[in-house]
């Protein structure tokens, strides 16, 4: 059997040791059985009651008070706060009890009618709060802030970034890292193939996460077991679900990716690759682009001072009388409004094929290959680019033919998969 108050038992509601005003005609059920009501002093750990409290003056100016509650629009309050308290029954008081503020309501909509308040004990004010808060929203975890770089990954390995609160581990979220092992795999021990800020996460020791948590719920905590030294070594990733860290003005898993290529007809398929010249992709077919980086005429946006990972993937004709296949091949880029030459990539897994092909057989050739291979630019600085390809005989002799997407079929494209400096200088 429960205890509940009525208009012939009175209770006072005391916070801060302030009383505040109740309605007169509410009950309030003290507790789920009798024996509950004798367990004076303590107010039960289980102890969780939803009341409401007039909008009197005096519980007007405590609320605003504590609770921070905005004249324009009282709505909008400090919704973590707990204020200790204690319910006067009639001359018997229980203590330990936390009062939490959940609404505030209007009436007419100018003044304040009511507050919907939760009365409750120790440990349930603490897995209330727990429960309904995420790490995102602990504010007493912003003094971990800081910038994205390579001077501070690896300042983490030593125990110098904030203390050692913070570690950068070096692990694989989705890249499948590998190392180079043969001339055709480009491998994270490599210079285009290295890891960048980008690829590495923060972790926070466990126990920084604990202290917030409890400095945030408003409670302290002694424990022999969190002071071992071993406890000081155990961290957590804050995001594991992701490739990439996650910042709060960019989205690193789709910044920068685009994919674009040909098209039949307009003259963006049987496209002649003159030897040893430098000839513009005219390729306006945006096949992915979920960050809007692919500009007119097929430009491709730079923003920042990076490099580019991406791949490129060619359905060539090579027709030639003799068996003179094109012995290198260059990927180029150039901003608008500039001369192509300058900046280039030679495509190492394009050069070394045909040059293997050519070796190998003799005689005439008319085939049409299909090609893929992984590119690494230098350094682009801020603006819409434009990609060509240079292809140059092996021989010396005459040139052969080369057709990029014959027969009018558009196989051929350029994709973008990772912008290298993308988290270089933001805010973590």
């Amino acid at each position: 059997m429960s205890v509940i108050s009525t208009q012939n038992i009175t209770y006072r509601l005391i916070a801060n040791d302030e009383q505040l005003d109740v309605f007169k005609d509410e009950d309030l059920q003290i507790s789920n059985n009798v024996t509950g009501v004798f367990d004076v002093g303590v107010l039960p750990s289980d102890f969780t009651r939803q009341i409401t409290l007039p909008g009197t003056k005096k519980n007007n100016a405590f609320f605003e008070h504590v609770y921070d509650i905005s004249i324009d629009n009282p709505f909008l309050f400090a919704t973590n706060i707990k204020v200790p308290c204690y319910i006067d029954f009639n001359g018997v008081y229980l203590i330990n009890g936390y009062l939490q503020l959940n609404k505030v309501k209007i009436s007419d909509g100018k003044s304040i009618s009511s507050y919907e308040v939760t009365i409750y004990g120790t440990l349930s004010s603490f897995a209330r709060t727990a429960n309904n808060t995420f790490l995102t929203g602990l504010d007493n975890l912003s003094k971990y802030n800081h910038t994205a770089s390579y001077d501070n990954i690896v300042a983490s390995w030593t125990g110098s970034l904030f203390n050692g609160d913070i570690v950068y581990p070096m692990a694989d979220y989705g890249n499948a890292w590998t190392f180079n092992n043969n001339r055709d795999l480009t491998g994270i021990n490599s210079n285009e193939g290295a890891m960048n800020t980008m690829d590495f996460k923060p972790a926070i020791r466990i126990k920084a996460v604990w202290d917030a948590i409890f400095e945030y719920a408003g409670f302290t905590y002694s424990s022999s077991f969190l002071d071992q030294d071993w406890v000081q070594d155990i961290y957590m990733i804050a995001n594991n679900s992701l490739k990439y860290p996650e910042f709060a003005e960019v989205d690193l898993e789709s910044y920068g990716l685009a994919k674009w290529g040909a098209i039949s007809g307009s003259g963006m398929t049987d496209l002649n690759l003159a030897n040893n010249t430098i000839t513009q992709l005219p390729w306006y077919s945006v096949l992915s682009d979920p960050q809007g980086f692919v500009g007119q005429n097929g430009s491709y946006r730079v923003d920042i001072d990076t490099k580019l990972d991406g791949v490129l993937n060619l359905s060539v004709n090579v027709s030639a009388s003799i068996n003179n296949l094109p012995g290198t091949w260059e990927l180029h880029y150039w901003q608008t409004g500039s001369a192509p030459g300058s900046s280039y990539t030679t495509l190492t897994n394009f050069s070394n094929f045909f040059q293997e092909t050519a070796k190998s057989r003799s005689g005439g050739i008319d085939y049409t290959y299909d090609l893929s291979t992984q590119f690494y630019t230098s350094t682009l600085s801020p603006g819409y680019y434009y990609f060509g390809l240079r292809q140059n005989k092996y021989y010396t002799s005459t040139a052969p033919k080369v057709t990029l997407d014959p027969g009018s079929n558009p196989k051929s494209f350029i994709d973008i998969q990772k912008v290298r400096q993308g988290a270089d200088g933001r805010i973590m």
